[in-house]
């Protein structure tokens, strides 16, 4: 029973790690939209994360949020390597969680004009792999 348990957590966590490569992976595609809606140039999200177009605060938030995804899986990986003291990795990845979530949610907020398709899409997988990770640590 103890097993089933364990591997029913751990499929969640894999899930949860997915979630996270999406949402680097989604920073390859046109996330943002430059300009007005008859003249708009789509913006990949390494970019925009340099362009001066967007106010301050997106760039800070959408490097938060990638920042973040990529050191849940750091630290995911190394919880794999290292299991002595699991409970301190899922709560440092709830931490990342948190931040992440709230990240995104400022980042709808502010340029949710400015986003595309894609950038819905990014939102939602953030708000997925936050429930994830409150579904698994529950």
């Amino acid at each position: 029973m103890l097993l089933t348990i364990r591997s029913y957590k751990m499929t969640r966590k894999n899930i949860f790690i997915v979630l996270q490569a999406l949402i680097v992976i989604s920073y390859f595609f046109n996330i943002l939209k430059l300009g007005s809606e008859i003249d708009s140039q789509p913006v990949m999200g390494f970019r925009a994360l340099f362009i001066n177009e967007y106010f301050i605060i997106g760039n800070i938030l959408m490097a938060l949020i990638l920042l973040s995804a990529v050191g849940m899986v750091l630290i995911f990986f190394r919880g794999l390597v290292h299991q002595d003291d699991e409970q301190k990795y899922d709560h440092k990845m709830t931490i990342l969680s948190n931040i992440q979530l709230f990240s995104g949610m400022i980042f709808a907020t502010f340029l949710g004009t400015f986003l595309a398709f894609s950038g819905y899409i990014l939102i939602a997988l953030i708000v997925l792999s936050a429930y994830t990770n409150y579904i698994t640590n529950k």
